[in-house]
């Protein structure tokens, strides 16, 4: 078995295809029941819940039977698995959507880190494919308490963009954990969407109101007439898993929105070809550049047999400015950068985000001299 096909991969989607639910998501992927677009067949949240939820617990319930708080443990085991209502529509729409992979060189992760969003929203956001999957590798700083005094840490997240039924689009972001020796989580991670309305918040703002639009809809099942004491139980632990991951998810959003912010300013003939992920063995990188692009088919489909990620590896502009400045008599850091809104157009009546880029302190080519940030602009006009 390759490196790519266990829970070492640098990739969810590589670490997640091979459990059952990802295998459920990918059928319903072929049999319609979700489109390229995010739509889902009326009926597929409640195949979910009967084939694959209930699943889950039947199993949990096998293996944890003897336990003496047996009932709490089953409360707190299909409260996360019934996230996967939320997960399946949007692996779905990943494959979909052609598997596609941006994988951030880990000098544009640290950039974007530093990088604040300022006034700029999500209003308006052009998404290079209606769903895909942006690795920004583990964050040390973005971490939740996990079992046996374990943490998980934020590595990844999907993206999708699916119609809302108020009109306008509404965003999932899905994201993925990985264990502290760097290998994967198996069940799904963090959720949150974001609706019209949200997407013209501050991210912060944003998050808080998923969240409390989120608890409203638990609070009206709570108090519906069907409600019982083990639906009391199971919306307690989510109540209080959202209190406990909310400052989490608005880090994390904030580094995954500055990454979509990056991809929107690429555009979609800037984007960088696909080619081996981080997993592929060095033979076989040096056999993909010994072939001509337009011939890479074959190769192509022997990699993600074999269990290897295609990916697109964005932000190598960003290390080779980072490679530059590491030559400096004084350890190089950023000086945080920033996004604003830029008018333009007839009357100055449209508005693109630009992105101030960080400026690298404290790092030298020759004379000493801090190496200056940059202006990226969505749209016409390109780096500046």
């Amino acid at each position: 078995m390759s490196l790519a096909s266990d829970s070492a991969s640098p990739y969810s989607p590589i670490r997640q295809r091979s459990t059952r639910w990802w295998d459920y998501a990918m059928r319903a992927a072929k049999h319609q029941a979700v489109t390229l677009d995010g739509r889902i067949a009326a009926s597929l949240p409640m195949r979910i819940e009967q084939d694959l939820v209930l699943n889950y617990v039947r199993d949990f319930h096998a293996l944890m039977k003897d336990s003496p708080n047996l009932g709490e443990l089953m409360c707190i085991n299909y409260a996360k698995v019934s996230v996967f209502r939320h997960w399946v529509p949007l692996v779905a729409q990943y494959e979909l959507a052609g598997r596609q992979i941006f994988d951030l060189h880990d000098a544009l992760a640290d950039m974007l880190t530093h990088t604040d969003l300022g006034d700029c929203t999500l209003e308006g956001w052009n998404p290079p494919y209606e769903a895909f999957y942006v690795r920004f590798g583990k964050q040390e700083s973005m971490s939740l308490p996990f079992e046996d005094d374990q943490r998980e840490y934020l590595d990844g997240a999907f993206v999708a963009r699916t119609p809302y039924e108020g009109g306008g689009h509404r965003l999932k972001f899905g994201f993925t954990t990985v264990h502290e020796d760097g290998s994967g989580v198996q069940l799904p991670g963090y959720f949150v969407d974001l609706i019209p309305s949200e997407q013209r918040m501050s991210l912060p703002e944003a998050i808080d109101a998923s969240r409390a639009r989120r608890l409203a809809m638990y609070d009206a099942e709570d108090n519906s007439p069907d409600a019982d004491k083990e639906t009391a139980a199971i919306n307690s632990y989510r109540r209080a898993e959202a209190r406990e991951s909310t400052e989490l998810l608005k880090a994390g959003a904030t580094l995954l929105v500055n990454s979509m912010f990056y991809l929107e300013n690429l555009g979609s003939t800037a984007l960088p070809e696909p080619g081996p992920g981080r997993d592929t063995p060095s033979d076989r990188v040096a056999l993909w550049h010994q072939v001509a692009s337009p011939k890479r088919h074959k190769q192509k489909a022997s990699l993600t047999s074999d269990g290897y990620a295609i990916v697109r590896l964005v932000g190598s502009e960003v290390a080779d400015t980072f490679g530059r400045a590491a030559a400096g008599s004084v350890r190089p850091h950023w000086r945080r950068g920033h996004w604003r809104w830029q008018a333009y157009g007839v009357a100055l009546a449209l508005r693109k985000r630009i992105l101030i880029k960080p400026v690298m302190v404290g790092a030298a080519e020759h004379d000493g001299t801090p190496l200056p940030g940059h202006i990226y602009m969505a749209g016409p006009g390109g780096v500046q």
